[in-house]
Order: structure tokens, then sequence, then C-alpha cells
């Protein structure tokens, strides 16, 4: 069962999460998890055991929660993601794959990335260009760059 926690932001203030882990601990794979635009749903925590049930460490960002209105963040994100260019939201992203790396019963060396929906676009636009420090990207339903440069170099990706 997925665990509620608070992941720190290097802009100050935190973030609200759910962490899955496996039993027994680590070094595991470890996944980050992103929502759709509807934020933390019960059917986003079932994938995130889902994940720990197979042997991973799954952490799910919630989004809307760092800064703001969750309606203003809702459109922060929106924006970000039709823009194309990282901004909040994906640093946010980057904040949770960071904290996931540190963890004890992580390979921070095997993340993986997941998104669903609005996620999945961000999951897609996070391993562009490869620079995201993450092994593989699952993207699920997500807006695909307009761009093909900016998937170049990008890690491997499965797509549905």
């Amino acid at each position: 069962m997925a665990d509620e926690i608070e992941i720190a932001l290097a802009s100050g203030g935190s973030m609200k999460a759910v962490l899955a882990r496996p039993a027994p601990s680590g070094p595991r794979p470890g996944v980050v998890v992103i929502h759709e635009v509807f934020g933390e749903q019960p059917e986003i925590r079932v994938v995130c055991d889902e994940f720990a049930t197979r042997g991973y460490v799954a952490v799910m960002p919630d989004l809307f929660s760092a800064d703001g209105p969750r309606a203003l963040c809702i459109a922060r994100a929106m924006a970000e993601s039709a823009s194309g260019k990282a901004g909040r939201t994906s640093g946010y992203i980057e904040a949770t794959r960071e904290w996931l790396a540190q963890q004890e019963d992580v390979d921070g060396a095997r993340i993986g990335v997941i998104g669903f929906c609005m996620g999945g676009a961000f999951a897609l636009a996070y391993v562009g260009g490869g620079r995201s420090g993450v092994r593989a990207a699952s993207v699920n339903y997500g807006d695909v760059p307009k761009d093909p440069e900016r998937l170049r170099g990008a890690c491997p990706i499965v797509a549905s």
C-alpha cells in the first residue's frame, strides 16, 4: 500500500507525493509515476502499488500541491505542456527523480518514468534530449512534441 510523503523543493517548501516500496528492500530500480490532469487519483495509486509488487520503488509527485491554488497549478501545468518548454512542473518531476535516486533502497542508475495523459506528455518532454537521468520512459496517451528533434537522444520509450 502506498504511503503519503513530502518531497523538499530546492526553491523552498515541499510537494506531496505517494510512495510505494517493495519488500524486501533494495537496492531496487525506481520509477517516477506522473499523474493525469486530474491529479493524484486512486487508479494512479494502484499503478504505484503494482510497480512495488513487481520490485520497483515507485513515487508519484502531486504536481498540483506545491504552489498556489489547485486550479492555478493545473493551468500552469497545461500551459507548460502546450509550450513544450521546461518550467515549474518539469522542475517538480526532476525534484522527484533526484529524491528517488537518493533513497537507500533505490539504485539511482536504474530509474524510469511513466506518465498518463498530461503526465504522459510531461514524461516524453522530460526525457527529450537525453538530459533526464532516467533509463526508460513509458508514455500513455500523452501528446508528442511537434518537433521530433526534441526527442533526439532520449532514452528508450514505450508509448501507447
